[in-house]
């Protein structure tokens, strides 16, 4: 198998051609392929009090990392203060996204951190840093759960973020999860070297 970062695959319908050398010369194969690109999860605040995914299907929310059984529509009531995440499925990949909420309202939007670039080539920035996370480590997960190790966040207090040297991966889709207060905030990353 050869992967390829979906980033670098043009979206719509295309052609696949693989050459193949065969015994009595070189065959080529050809097959049909279709690339479906989706938004990224977003989770936003109605009213204070309610959370609203930006799709209308394929939702799931977590409390605190645990799956909410049968929270599974467009919105979601929360009833207690905690970290909602959200995973949108798509066909056969996923979104995923958290919010920090507090049950007397959202402790504001700007408190949950961002990492970007996303895509990234050998390192990516972190906004949003608590000035406890200082001294703290990201965890990376590779895609099949497996943990490829902690890696050192350097803060920045004047900018309120951190900057993570990650050229020892290789390309592909991983979980970074930064530990924020008393809990951890899972985001997806994706690393293609050649952007």
């Amino acid at each position: 198998a050869l992967p390829v970062p979906g980033s670098l695959l043009p979206s719509g319908n295309n052609v696949l051609k693989v050459r193949v050398n065969g015994v009595c010369g070189i065959d080529y194969l050809e097959e049909n392929w279709v690339i479906n690109r989706y938004p990224d999860a977003v989770i936003s605040v109605e009213k204070g009090e309610v959370l609203v995914s930006n799709y209308d299907s394929g939702n799931q929310w977590y409390y605190n990392n645990e799956l909410i059984p049968g929270a599974v529509d467009k919105t979601y009531k929360p009833s207690e203060s905690g970290i909602y995440g959200l995973v949108v499925a798509h066909e056969t990949c996923s979104s995923i996204t958290e919010i920090k909420f507090s049950i007397t309202g959202l402790e504001d939007v700007q408190e949950f951190m961002s990492v970007f670039p996303n895509p990234f080539r050998n390192s990516i920035h972190i906004k949003g840093l608590s000035p406890d996370t200082s001294e703290e480590r990201a965890i990376i997960i590779n895609s099949m759960g497996q943990l490829m190790g902690q890696f050192e966040i350097k803060y920045d207090p004047i900018n309120n973020s951190g900057y993570l040297n990650l050229d020892e991966l290789a390309d592909g889709f991983y979980i970074i999860k930064i530990k924020s207060k008393d809990t951890y905030l899972s985001y997806p990353i994706i690393k293609d070297s050649k952007i």
